[in-house]
């Protein structure tokens, strides 16, 4: 008797979409998340280590070099949070995330935006691409050099993500929280734990390589 084939887990048949996004091959490990209903906004868990490679994505200018993970699970809505010392100003910073045509370049979910607007209009639904399957659309409902929000619609799945930048010194605190809510980025499940940090990462790349040209000119 044949025996029966084993069900694939949603963390197995999501790691393909993951891993496209971090540009690993291989699955990421799977958070340990609590099954309770709701974990404190203060409880960090992650299952993983930090990479090599996620060490040296960290600039030495940044002052929180390994940042945490906050991992929120309610009874519909899943919230993964991130924060970074990032060496820019606030207005550089936000300039860099609400510059839609370029978006697809350091956002890992993103393939496309097909849009010219280096200043996205707010509460304008922008078509894009995203290495999810399905058709995606993507509205900033909040824009200023403190916070912006987006929400991104797709399959009937929304993601809400949130830039709070707040100057300390040299620096700016840049803390992104990404929430999700729907069957299809349920089924992504906890692999998209660490998708905050590797946006956190490429953001930080770009605006410090750009205020360090700044500095040179």
């Amino acid at each position: 008797m044949r025996s029966p084939s084993p069900r694939r887990s949603s963390s197995a048949s999501s790691w393909h979409f993951i891993g496209a996004m971090r540009g690993h091959a291989e699955p990421p490990c799977s958070p340990r998340v609590s099954d309770a209903p709701e974990m404190s906004a203060s409880s960090t868990s992650t299952g993983c280590s930090p990479t090599p490679s996620r060490r040296r994505a960290s600039h030495r200018s940044s002052t929180s070099p390994s940042p945490g993970i906050t991992t929120r699970k309610g009874h519909d809505m899943k919230t993964y949070r991130a924060e970074r010392d990032i060496a820019a100003h606030p207005e550089a910073i936000a300039a860099i995330i609400l510059n839609i045509s370029e978006l697809a370049e350091w956002n890992p979910a993103l393939t496309a935006t097909g849009t010219g607007d280096t200043v996205a209009r707010v509460d304008h639904p922008y078509a894009v691409t995203l290495r999810a399957p399905g058709r995606a659309r993507l509205t900033y409902v909040q824009s200023s050099t403190a916070r912006i929000v987006w929400r991104v619609d797709v399959g009937g799945s929304v993601e809400t993500g949130e830039w709070d930048l707040l100057p300390r010194g040299p620096v700016t605190r840049v803390t992104h929280t990404m929430s999700h809510t729907g069957a299809l980025l349920a089924i992504l499940g906890g692999g998209m734990t660490s998708v905050p940090t590797w946006r956190l990462d490429r953001l930080q790349a770009r605006a410090e390589a750009a205020d360090h040209e700044r500095r040179r000119g």
